[in-house]
């Protein structure tokens, strides 16, 4: 199984009007069914097999990576990012691919959704590797330092270390390392949250199903009871 790279804008922003399946401290993951992302212009598929590949039988994961320059300031930590979402990617199609034919042969009879219908997904930065202080709390603590700093008084402890870095360099093997496992971490969220929902599934199917004629014998005793 390969994985094909989100490039358009449109693609990118149907991603996003889908709201995250898992998160991380660092990271947010989308995911839409490739047949349910149309163009709302021309009214085709998005994400489409390439002229000539129509008959394909290879389901290729769609795969973006979203890095805003916000959380990532040096292009060379984008870059690796963006290297560290398609790399493993590339490492779960693979595997699920590997997966696909014992993948058929569950429970209820039928194949996964993942191996049945393919997916888009878009992995998106949401906060920044390299400071320790982000959000509210921290614009909170730039705001009173550039107040005291208005005023001529000393700064203080707090305030000097509002971007304290976590990372000295804007690429190296331990920030690749910590990319890589909060991306493991994402996708193995993703696969849980997913697990839970056809477990949910099945135990609803499996109450629906339920006869009415086994309920009878049911009734009759507690109304002799």
């Amino acid at each position: 199984m390969s994985i094909r790279h989100l490039k358009t804008r449109k693609q990118f922003q149907s991603m996003l009007a889908h709201l995250p399946i898992a998160k991380t401290s660092h990271f947010a993951l989308h995911r839409a069914p490739v047949h349910s992302l149309l163009d709302a212009e021309g009214g085709s598929l998005l994400f489409a097999n390439p002229p000539g590949n129509a008959h394909s039988s290879d389901t290729p994961w769609w795969v973006g990576a979203l890095v805003p320059k916000r959380w990532a300031k040096h292009a060379v930590t984008r870059n690796l990012v963006r290297r560290q979402v398609y790399a493993i990617a590339l490492e779960l199609s693979q595997r699920a691919s590997a997966c696909a034919p014992s993948c058929l042969d569950t429970p209820n009879g039928g194949a996964q959704p993942a191996v049945q219908q393919p997916h888009a997904y878009l992995v998106r930065l949401r906060s920044s590797f390299h400071t320790a202080n982000v959000g509210k709390s921290a614009a909170r603590t730039k705001n009173s330092a550039q107040k005291s700093h208005k005023s001529s008084k000393p700064l203080s402890h707090s305030a000097t270390n509002v971007a304290k870095p976590l990372f000295k360099s804007a690429a190296s093997k331990r920030l690749k390392s910590a990319v890589r496992e909060q991306l493991l971490t994402l996708f193995a969220r993703a696969e849980q949250a997913d697990s839970e929902a056809r477990l949910r599934a099945s135990a609803q199917a499996a109450v629906e199903v339920v006869p009415t004629a086994d309920l009878k014998p049911l009734k009759e005793a507690g109304q002799d009871a």
